[in-house]
């Protein structure tokens, strides 16, 4: 009985050292599923004629759930960022005050006021579009909205 609950207690120790809160850096899996979903294309130059070709850059979005290092159960690249905790959420209120509510793909409601800076945030559009189909949305840290 007691060496059961001592590896039980070894185990949830074990557990709760791998937690990180939103934010906080992880580590994308090297694998091919991972890499061709989260890695921008090669770029490319468009030529024309004897024109100079157009580089083209991408900013990738990818975020990969029950993701087992982070707290928040997710992992989240957003826009080129390095990959961070993140989660998914419907509005702003459940990005924990340091984030803002945005979905996977397309353009993210809040903005950053004329003034500039995170304190300045502003959302324009009402943030229940959140959570549509087949387009989650994830908690944002505010400074990477800008990318």
């Amino acid at each position: 009985m007691r060496a059961s609950f001592v590896g039980i207690s070894l185990m949830l120790i074990a557990l709760s050292a791998c937690d990180t809160g939103f934010g906080q850096p992880c580590s994308l899996p090297n694998s091919p599923e991972v890499n061709s979903a989260c890695e921008p294309p090669p770029s490319t130059g468009v030529t024309q004629e004897g024109a100079e070709g157009t580089e083209q850059s991408y900013k990738v979005t990818c975020a990969i759930d029950n993701y087992p290092t982070c707290e928040t159960m997710s992992c989240l690249v957003y826009r080129g960022s390095s990959p961070y905790c993140s989660q998914r959420c419907a509005a702003d209120s459940d990005c924990f005050g340091s984030g803002v509510c945005c979905p996977l793909f397309g353009e993210c409601n809040a903005t950053l006021a004329p003034t500039g800076g995170a304190e300045a945030m502003s959302v324009e559009a009402p943030a229940n579009d959140c959570g549509q189909p087949g387009n989650p949305c994830y908690c944002v840290r505010k400074g990477d909205l800008s990318r």
